[in-house]
């Protein structure tokens, strides 16, 4: 091989790899990562709300989200159905701890957990909702209950009620 011919080959060596990492950089694909969206009921703003969503996003455009990771809802007001007891506790979507919520790609969610014990319900939380984008925002909204009982819920229910949430998230 002569000198001119080994240049020329590196030329195009160059020229091709170059082209290769242009067209890597072109269609660089949308980053996956947790956005924690923040916000407050809308029916009585002391209720605020933190959520976990795995999602993508580019260009601060929101791309698509695959799970809810973490839930908690803190300062919620429930009332106890045998002893008529009430006041505020911080409530935490317990069955996410083992397995995320999955949102169908529409951006809809929807997920019911029970905690048993001695053949009774003890906790139930009921989550549902729908993830959208908004400018670089992420919004997730819906609602959230909470339900509590020691000896189960059927014998005495402290329960929130159905809790309209709506969070937003900067992407």
């Amino acid at each position: 091989m002569t000198s001119s011919t080994q240049t020329s080959g590196r030329r195009a060596l160059a020229a091709l790899t170059g082209l290769a990492i242009a067209a890597t950089l072109a269609v660089a694909p949308a980053q996956a990562s947790t956005y924690t969206a923040t916000g407050a009921s809308p029916q009585d703003k002391s209720v605020t709300f933190e959520v976990d969503v795995d999602a993508k996003a580019k260009k601060g455009k929101l791309k698509g989200a695959k799970s809810i990771d973490r839930f908690v809802m803190r300062n919620a007001e429930f009332e106890c159905s045998a002893t008529g007891e009430g006041g505020r506790s911080d409530y935490a979507h317990m069955g996410l701890a083992t397995d995320p919520v999955a949102i169908a790609k529409n951006g809809t969610f929807e997920d019911v957990y029970e905690l048993e014990a001695g053949g009774y319900v003890v906790e139930r939380y009921t989550l549902e909702g729908k993830v959208t984008g908004k400018g670089k925002s992420m919004i997730v909204s819906g609602t959230f209950r909470a339900e509590k009982g020691a000896g189960g819920i059927k014998f005495n229910d402290c329960d929130t009620g159905a809790v309209a949430f709506k969070a937003k998230a900067k992407l």
